[in-house]
């Protein structure tokens, strides 16, 4: 005998999800003209208006699949910029060599920061060698992405925790 419902169990699950995926994993700002913080819910659901998709088209533009492709790859460009700017800089294990967070090891997967690359084409890749500068902190490490090996300069490259167990 249960006191709530399988309907009434699901719309509070529901509510819990959207207040999780609602949290910043981006700077907040307290200046209002600033746009809002990335959530995860950017990537779920995406965001309906607001500074995310900053302006409308009109109702003629609207019905044209040409016009709506445009936007779309607009809005996905917006996001790709935000993303650059505001996300994967706070992976970054270099932040200031002042205050280490985490020198790279053998083993840690990071994406490849490539600032031509296209738009979500920054390559996954593991740390296979690190090398240790005179004051023991890691400035340049060897990389395998696919079948090919690369040294890259730490603050080229983001550090992915949640895949340091993945398979290449």
């Amino acid at each position: 005998d249960a006191d709530v419902t399988d309907e009434e169990l699901q719309t509070a699950m529901c509510g819990a999800e959207r207040l999780v995926n609602s949290r910043p994993i981006t700077y907040v700002n307290s200046d209002p003209n600033d746009p809002s913080p990335l959530t995860p819910n950017h990537f779920i659901v995406g965001q309906i208006g607001g500074v995310f998709a900053p302006e409308a088209l009109d109702q003629v533009e609207a019905n044209n699949p040409r016009n709506r492709w445009h936007r779309v790859q607009q809005l996905l460009q917006l996001f790709w910029k935000r993303w650059r700017k505001e996300f994967l800089p706070r992976l970054n294990v270099s932040k200031k060599w002042f205050h280490p967070k985490h020198n790279l090891k053998q083993g840690d997967v990071v994406l490849i920061a490539e600032p031509k690359a296209s738009r979500g084409e920054w390559p996954l890749a593991r740390v296979i060698e690190a090398y240790q500068g005179s004051a023991g902190l890691v400035r340049v490490v060897k990389v395998k992405s696919r079948n090919k090996e690369y040294f890259r300069p730490i603050h080229r490259l983001c550090r992915l925790e949640a895949l340091d167990n993945f398979r290449f």
